[in-house]
């Protein structure tokens, strides 16, 4: 089955202003490095907004890298309740899907993910779960790169656009 990898969702975009109020606040928490061969240096961090656990340092799923994670079961964290997050409850209302995990992710200013699968994940192996990335801050000189076999595409994906 041939799926394509990259689609822009067309649905409402989201000013800039309600999404750096709530950058600002997200940044002063804790995040958790996001387990993987690609981030030793740990420049690619995580928080849960929805998860198998109520902390939000609790970023992983069970069963999947190798985690020893018991799942208490999916459920939303507090940051989904808390006002300053209001623009993620916006976003996620308009994307129509069940969710599994949603995670807010940062990767430090001047660094890279080296390229790599999702599909660590049996469920997104199978295509019953999809990554949907939604940048909250970004600029110009982040790219994305996509393979659709040997094709390489490069993607800015834009604040608020997902």
């Amino acid at each position: 089955m041939t799926r394509a990898t990259f689609k822009l969702l067309d649905l409402p975009s989201f000013a800039d202003e309600p999404l750096d109020e709530m950058v600002n606040y997200l940044n002063k928490l804790n995040y958790s490095a996001v387990k993987t061969k690609f981030n030793k240096k740990e420049q690619w961090q995580a928080i849960s907004i929805r998860g198998y656990s109520d902390d939000i340092s609790n970023i992983l799923k069970p069963g999947v890298l190798d985690s020893n994670i018991q799942g208490q079961g999916l459920m939303y964290t507090h940051l989904y309740e808390q006002p300053e997050c209001a623009p993620i409850k916006q976003i996620l209302w308009h994307i129509p899907a069940n969710f599994e995990r949603i995670r807010i992710m940062r990767l430090r200013a001047g660094t890279k993910i080296s390229k790599h699968t999702d599909k660590v994940d049996k469920e997104i192996k199978n295509g019953n779960i999809i990554r949907i990335h939604a940048p909250l801050k970004t600029n110009e000189k982040v790219k994305m790169y996509l393979w659709e076999d040997k094709t390489k595409i490069e993607c800015n994906l834009q604040q608020g656009r997902y």
